[in-house]
């Protein structure tokens, strides 16, 4: 039995008539920028979904469907997915569409604790 669309109806714009369609479509839209930002990373720096996993303490599997869109993440394990990768907090401010904020992570490390020894240690030499 073939079904058509007698009456033309445009999906897309019956999508957009529902109260929660900005909502999805902006979680979809990050979703889609951080697998970007992860495919292109990964593939920078010339490491496979599986030495990405080892290094994200997941599964390759689970690295595909990141770098798909096909799966929503908790913080976990969007922050091992960054310290694996390196990524700035620039890069992640531009993933999730919000400001600029000063403190990186940098692979495991913070800059702001990057910060604060660099001020002990000039404290010990200068005073």
């Amino acid at each position: 039995m073939k079904i058509t669309n007698k009456k033309n109806i445009d999906p897309i714009a019956e999508a957009k008539k529902s109260k929660h369609f900005k909502k999805y479509s902006d979680e979809a839209d990050v979703r889609i920028r951080f697998a970007n930002a992860v495919y292109s990373t990964r593939t920078k720096m010339e490491i496979s979904q599986q030495e990405l996993a080892k290094r994200a303490e997941t599964t390759q599997k689970r690295i595909s469907n990141i770098e798909n869109a096909d799966i929503d993440l908790g913080m976990g394990a969007i922050y091992r997915i960054s310290q694996a990768l390196c990524l700035d907090s620039k890069t992640l401010a531009d993933i999730f569409g919000c400001d600029f904020i000063n403190y990186s992570i940098v692979c495991g490390e913070t800059v702001n604790s990057h910060i604060g020894q660099t001020e002990k240690f000039l404290t010990k030499i200068y005073y």
